[in-house]
């Protein structure tokens, strides 16, 4: 039960990094944008482009949709470290069990 439980949680780990991954490199692209405009600057982020601080355009609201995104980009990492600790605990309890399975055999 404990192999099964430690490769779905495995699973759970992947895709949530591959989510962090995409999520951070997305919102850098977007603070680089609205900073000078030097991120990719097409599709979604063609709006923060348009709206870079040179450009003397309003910033907060975009700021706020950034910061609102850096929330959920922390809180989903909080997620992923307590995911990281259970898997380590699940594999030191799979390590242990098989220690003392070979030792008795």
């Amino acid at each position: 039960m404990s192999d099964e439980a430690a490769a779905a949680l495995r699973g759970d780990i992947d895709l949530a990094m591959s989510y962090l991954m995409g999520a951070m490199h997305g919102i850098a692209d977007r603070y680089r944008e609205l900073g000078s405009g030097t991120g990719r600057g097409f599709g979604p982020d063609a709006e923060y482009r348009e709206n870079r601080i040179p450009t003397g355009k309003p910033l907060q609201a975009l700021a706020e949709v950034l910061a609102a995104e850096a929330a959920d980009i922390a809180a989903r990492c909080a997620a992923l470290d307590v995911q990281r600790a259970a898997l380590k605990q699940l594999e030191d309890e799979n390590l242990r069990r098989r220690a003392f399975s070979a030792a008795h055999d």
